[in-house]
């Protein structure tokens, strides 16, 4: 057996390898084809320039991450840009696969279409993107209809639940394929709970958190699919408590079935002034999630004044880079989105833009166009030149693959350490293993916050180098997941990494343990593990990659 080294260039795409072996006059050629792959996640960079009318503007910058990674999109609006393309990255790069991640992937896209002008191939990859969401919906469903929220699970989770309805409602209505059974399944239990819901239960505290929402959006759902329950609405609607996405959700159920006056006094009751705030996770709630459920209602009652003055502060949050969870994106696009269809702007896109010293001209109707360039594109020297009648509203996003080299420790409100041990219990250093060994890594995460309460919705991400493969002990017959099923809600373990989900209560830690085995001769790197609420960005750990080595 012979063993020599390979390098690979700092750059991701295919490298060859052609291997002759002579003998004699004997002779043989082999041609291996190796994918070269930079395993962290993407980053996304954007800018905004804001170009009055009959104005230019010189943009341009560096490109973001490792040569063969980069892309940038030119986002061009005449209303407040919603950075859709770092927006929609943002959903679509989401890496986990809980049924809220993988609706909010699709949800937006069926707008799309509304709001920007898409070519066939747009078009296409929206449709592809949409039918994978739809055939997995049902890997989500119990026998009563309910969805949970990770594939499998016995928990029901009853506002993921709603926006799964909400989901394949409006796919139906977008014309695409819903498996009739899961459909009628889960409309038939909507129906079946919102009767069986009961203020007087929620008073003695045997509903879960936010459980008016639950019952509003579960409300509304029913109304937009046809099937109203007037008498729950009504309940409902008396509810001293009801909180103020439950008035919104209300109103455009109303608003749905004709009774746009009830819609009206509701709105004219609730606090329109949403607070800035983020939840682990119950019913996603957000500033910004509350906001569109407030956009759908106003634009459903045609109140354009206050639905434009929402849209608006509604975009520039989207557009601002601050961070929202995905459900609060999805929904956020949808309902700008719808609003944006009501009241189109009054002006269209009329620019020229330049880029690598070549100018093409703008001339659209709607009121946001994109346009993308792949890695080869320099946009160092670019400009735009505004030559329509109102302001235009630029957003440059650029992606890229940061290299290796990030050293970087984090410890937010939570705090990550790994060890590395023998099958027997034994410290051992990772940097040089024997091929052949099996061993042990523990990934130990600690709630070092000030909350009072558990944080939910937790994600650990371990990610292992080449020379190491998992030993996933779960797939053979007789053995025992090493964490023993107790420490979290649903564990996905894959080639090449474990993502681990789970609660953490005020001042506690939980241990995750991963078996692998040192399989491959060579030097590789092992990536940075990251531990976050994927609900809120207040809390997230980030332990640094290392160079490792198998002999």
């Amino acid at each position: 057996m012979l063993y020599f080294p390979v390098s690979v260039g700092n750059k991701e795409g295919r490298s060859i390898i052609q291997i002759t072996a002579e003998s004699g006059k004997e002779l043989t050629r082999e041609t291996i084809e190796i994918e070269v792959r930079n395993p962290n996640m993407p980053i996304t960079v954007s800018k905004d320039y804001v170009i009055a009318a009959g104005q230019s503007m010189d943009i341009g910058a560096e490109k973001v991450g490792m040569d063969g990674t980069n892309t940038t999109t030119l986002e061009f609006s005449t209303f407040p840009s919603m950075n859709i393309a770092k927006n929609l990255d943002q959903l679509i790069d989401y890496p986990y696969g809980c049924l809220e991640q993988t609706i909010s992937k699709a949800f937006p896209q069926l707008f799309l279409n509304d709001v920007v002008p898409l070519t066939q191939t747009n078009k296409d990859k929206i449709k592809s993107m949409v039918d994978i969401a739809i055939s997995k919906i049902s890997n989500f469903q119990n026998s009563e209809g309910w969805f949970s929220y990770w594939p499998g699970s016995d928990y029901v989770d009853q506002y993921t639940s709603n926006y799964a309805g909400h989901f394949m409602i409006e796919a139906k209505k977008a014309g695409y394929n819903i498996p009739q059974g899961t459909y009628d399944s889960w409309l038939n239990n909507q129906k079946k709970i919102a009767k069986l819901w009961q203020p007087k239960q929620l008073a003695a505290g045997l509903y879960a958190h936010n459980a008016d929402i639950d019952q509003a959006y579960r409300l509304y759902t029913l109304a937009l699919a046809g099937s109203p329950e007037l008498g729950s609405m009504n309940q409902l609607k008396e509810l001293k408590t009801l909180s103020n996405p439950s008035k919104f959700y209300l109103a455009a159920s109303y608003a749905i079935i004709g009774k746009k006056d009830v819609s009206k006094a509701l709105l004219a009751q609730a606090n329109k002034d949403v607070p800035k705030y983020a939840e682990f996770g119950y019913t996603f709630g957000s500033d910004l999630r509350d906001q569109a459920i407030l956009l759908n209602a106003l634009v459903s009652v045609e109140d354009k004044l206050n639905a434009a003055n929402v849209a608006k502060s509604m975009a520039t949050k989207m557009g601002s880079g601050s961070w929202y969870a995905t459900y609060s994106l999805s929904y956020g696009l949808w309902s700008v989105a719808k609003y944006l269809k009501k009241y189109p702007p009054s002006s269209g896109i009329n620019a020229t833009y330049t880029m690598g010293g070549k100018a093409i001209s703008l001339n659209e109707t709607k009121s946001t166009y994109y346009v993308q360039f792949g890695s080869k594109q320099n946009v160092q020297n670019s400009k735009i030149v505004n030559k329509g009648s109102g302001v235009l509203y630029v957003t440059m996003v650029q992606k890229g693959k940061p290299a290796l080299t990030d050293q970087t420790k984090q410890a937010d409100n939570i705090s990550v350490s790994i060890n590395y041990t023998d099958k027997n219990g034994n410290a051992l250093n990772p940097a040089n293993i024997k091929k052949g060994t099996e061993f042990y890594t523990s990934a130990t995460v600690t709630n070092i916050s000030n909350y009072s309460i558990e944080i939910q919705e937790l994600a650990l991400t371990q990610i292992f180098p080449s020379g190491w493969e998992i030993v996933n002990d779960r797939m053979q017959e007789g053995m025992i997941d090493p964490n023993n099923g107790a420490y979290y809600d649903y564990a996905d373990i894959r080639d090449d990494r474990v993502n681990y989900f789970f609660d953490l209560r005020p001042s506690s830690s939980k241990t995750f343990k991963t078996k692998l085995i040192a399989a491959y001769s060579g030097k590789s790197f092992v990536p940075a593990t990251t531990c976050s609420a994927m609900y809120n960005n207040t809390v997230s750990a980030r332990v640094p990659g290392m160079w490792v080595a198998v002999e």
